[in-house]
């Protein structure tokens, strides 16, 4: 290799690199807040605050509380209704519990403790938006799994041309025969 094109070749193989990191970057959200998390508020409260978030395919929900509650993932409309008996997907009993967002698509959250899904105050419903190597919206959405079967959001082993490993590696094997 010519001994002027391998600075190219270093400054191609560098700004690669530098966007793979960029789009791997991921967000913590706090839900509800840093100061509030996740307890009893007033109605909408948590809706009103997913709503105001940019939430994307790679982030993580964090649910941090005190006292007895729980997070429990459900289907958009029966988080709606605090349908909890037999439609559970997930369920943390755990303060402090991450959840990673692996899938676009909305998801459901409440608690199942006591009365405090049905007032109001601890539900939320939350759009994760995706990203330019997003999976798809999962097919339950629309409709829910049967009872009793458990899903795990986000399990996708499909590998994409459009990933960001893949791009990194063909541009550098562009760049190596440009240079050559």
């Amino acid at each position: 290799m010519d001994d002027g094109k391998r600075p190219l070749l270093l400054a191609v193989v560098l700004i690669s690199i530098a966007g793979l990191f960029q789009t791997a970057s991921a967000v913590e959200h706090i839900v509800g807040g840093e100061g509030h998390g996740w307890a009893l508020a007033t109605e909408n409260y948590f809706d009103n605050w997913a709503a105001g978030q940019d939430i994307r395919v790679g982030d993580t929900l964090k649910f941090t509380w005190s006292g007895t509650h729980d997070v429990v993932q459900l289907s958009t409309a029966d988080t709606q209704a605090c349908n909890v008996v037999g439609n559970k997907f997930n369920k943390w009993t755990s303060p402090g519990v991450s959840v990673p967002l692996q899938t676009a698509g909305t998801f459901g959250y409440v608690c199942s403790i006591g009365t405090h899904c049905n007032d109001g105050s601890m539900r939320m419903t939350v759009t994760v938006k995706a990203t330019g190597n997003s999976p798809p919206a999962p097919f339950w959405e629309t409709s829910p799994p049967p009872p009793g079967s458990v899903f795990t959001p986000g399990t996708s082993s499909d590998s994409s041309f459009g990933s960001p490993p893949f791009i990194v590696a063909l541009v550098v094997a562009i760049a190596t025969l440009i240079v050559e």
